[in-house]
């Protein structure tokens, strides 16, 4: 395995553990205002976030994390709030039918808004 693949693991395997530990406090709370509130909780609010953080950085994303390389720090927190809530909103769309992961560009078939 090459350092960008453990690595890569090592990510997905953290974000699984968070996302599963906050599913079952929150019970699955993201989507519960349909795509409309999910898209302005999960990823308009982290994106909102970001730029404050990197504003200061003229948008030099790398540059902002070498300030405070502090994997608690409110960017690094930040990126990981934002990559989680796609995987959920990509779980999510994998559940309403048979999609592949690699293949999101299909439309989803037989999905039901009431289902949770």
């Amino acid at each position: 395995m090459n350092m960008l693949e453990q690595r890569l693991r090592e990510i997905a395997d953290r974000d699984i553990e968070e996302l599963l530990v906050k599913d079952a406090e929150y019970n699955s709370s993201w989507k519960k205002r349909g795509g409309t509130g999910a898209f302005h909780q999960g990823i308009a609010r982290k994106w909102d976030r970001l730029e404050e953080l990197v504003k200061r950085f003229n948008y030099d994303l790398f540059a902002a994390i070498r300030n405070n390389m502090d994997p608690k720090s409110p960017l690094r927190d930040s990126i990981g709030d934002l990559r989680r809530y796609l995987a959920l909103i990509d779980a999510e769309v994998m559940a309403w039918s048979s999609i592949d992961s690699t293949d999101g560009m299909d439309s989803p078939f037989g999905y039901d808004p009431e289902d949770p």
